[in-house]
């Protein structure tokens, strides 16, 4: 079974000052909610031995259990200790002693304080211990590996569980054979990265990130695939390659590599069962996949039919560790932005007024047809829903007065397009065919990124110009 790697809030929603209005009141809020943390509640006031006594408030015990795993490999995930509620009550008593000498003369605003301090006491313990890690002094013991992907603001960098475990499973893959052949006769790995060489293309104030694949990469690749059993759902359940497996994401999503990435940590969130990758995303397909550009981070990208870019038919979105993109070897002019296009896209989206999330706009320097709209901070997934169906409906992948979510329980299709998300917006554009003079174009291309197929094509690419290949698998 894939592991399970669903993130969940370390504590319930703090109540609001006018909940908490009346600290003597039995029946208060703050009652409430001291009673859902564990905490004594006999007083009719704020509970004392909260704010000023240095003995530990009375929590009750923390079971975890190790999460099953796909392999019976140790993948090294730490588990609280049974002791943690001792460590986080100790910590939080001496958040709550500040909260009192502070607000003794302010009893309302210093009750609200105290809550919220109490969730941050717990919330930072439980971090600092389930994923491997202690904060506590000023001073913080991260394991190896921390750096860009940890989790900040503890004190130092954590490496997150969902990277150790992309970390790990590539290593698996990378060191693990499977059924396949190479073209040389010897069992190949699960994982097949092509070998590639990049460069920046500049065209205006966009550096285009270009991949180009060696005619040996391209060639093997085909290799392998001829040796692959015809007929089959590569992500269909039974089918999927376990060490490709990265774990589940959420109830109805598996998260997995790209066997043939051109960058590291290719990742594909695919749907459990099979869901058309031509039909109507849902709600739970696109707040899987934000999470996902949340946690790991990334940048998404998803193909809509064959003329988008795609090449199997079970639903799949995409994503790419931010950091791929960030190429600091390259030779000048390098990418100067996660993502190229934000170049263009910052700017517009800094430009809108107050409060313009989930509006769509158009960015005006981009001169081939699309939409898009920025994200909130959190979004919840019937927001991306509404504004994933205005995009579409904007773009004309779906015909005039059609009711976008379908029937229950049948899978509407639409016109071919391409969906790229990063945590701040989601950018919509139709499609009329894969390809313009021999470069192939998916998702990837509105993020800024082509991939090239040789020497040829890389040049073809210069000689044209991104943006004009752009346009040209665009309607207009």
């Amino acid at each position: 079974m894939a592991e399970e790697c669903k993130s969940a809030s370390a504590c319930p929603p703090v109540p609001s000052s006018s909940q908490l209005s009346d600290p003597d009141d039995n029946n208060s809020e703050f009652s409430r909610f001291s009673t859902a943390r564990g905490g004594p509640t006999t007083s009719s006031s704020f509970p004392t031995s909260l704010v000023s006594s240095s003995a530990a408030p009375a929590l009750p015990p923390q079971t975890w259990q190790p999460m099953e795993t796909s392999t019976t490999q140790d993948l090294h995930r730490p588990h609280a200790s049974p002791d943690w509620w001792l460590e986080a009550s100790q910590k939080t008593t001496q958040c709550l002693d500040v909260a009192s000498e502070l607000f003794a003369e302010h009893r309302r605003l210093g009750l609200g304080l105290a809550a919220l301090l109490m969730c941050l006491g717990i919330w930072l313990n439980v971090n600092g211990n389930a994923n491997g890690g202690f904060t506590g002094g000023g001073a913080s013991i991260a394991p190896e590996g921390a750096g860009l992907w940890g989790r900040q603001g503890q004190g130092g960098d954590l490496p997150s569980p969902l990277r150790r475990l992309i970390q790990e499973t590539r290593a698996r893959a990378l060191g693990a054979g499977n059924h396949q052949m190479g073209s040389t006769g010897s069992s190949a790995p699960a994982l097949q990265p092509l070998p590639t060489k990049r460069e920046v293309v500049q065209e205006g104030r966009v550096g285009f990130l270009v991949s180009e694949v060696t005619t040996a990469a391209v060639e093997e690749k085909k290799a392998l695939l001829a040796r692959s059993p015809g007929g089959t759902d590569p992500f269909g359940e039974g089918e999927r390659e376990s060490l490709l497996t990265i774990c589940k994401r959420g109830p109805a999503h598996v998260l997995m590599l790209n066997k043939f990435p051109t960058m590291t940590d290719h990742l594909l969130l695919v749907t459990e069962s099979w869901h058309p990758q031509a039909g109507l995303l849902r709600a739970d397909d696109l707040i899987a996949w934000w999470d996902l550009l949340r946690d790991v981070p990334a940048v998404g990208f998803f193909n809509s039919g064959p003329e988008a870019g795609a090449s199997q038919g079970h639903r799949h979105l995409q994503a790419i560790p931010v950091d791929a993109l960030s190429l600091p070897s390259l030779p000048p002019p390098r990418p100067t932005l996660p993502v190229p296009m934000d170049a263009l896209i910052g700017p517009h989206l800094a430009s809108l007024p107050p409060h313009s999330a989930l509006s769509t706009s158009q960015v005006l320097s981009l001169p081939f047809r699309h939409r898009i709209a920025p994200i909130p901070p959190s979004p919840t997934p019937a927001e991306l829903q509404r504004v994933y169906r205005r995009l579409l409906k904007e773009i004309g992948v779906v015909e005039t007065g059609q009711e976008v979510e379908g029937s229950p329980g049948v899978e509407e299709e639409t016109k071919a397009h391409n969906l790229v998300m990063t945590k701040e917006w989601l950018l919509a554009v139709p499609r009329s065919q894969a390809d313009y003079a021999g470069v192939d174009v998916n998702g990837m291309g509105f993020l800024g990124c082509l991939l090239s197929g040789g020497a040829e094509t890389t040049q073809t690419i210069k000689r044209v110009g991104p943006f004009n290949i752009l346009k040209a698998v665009v309607p207009p």
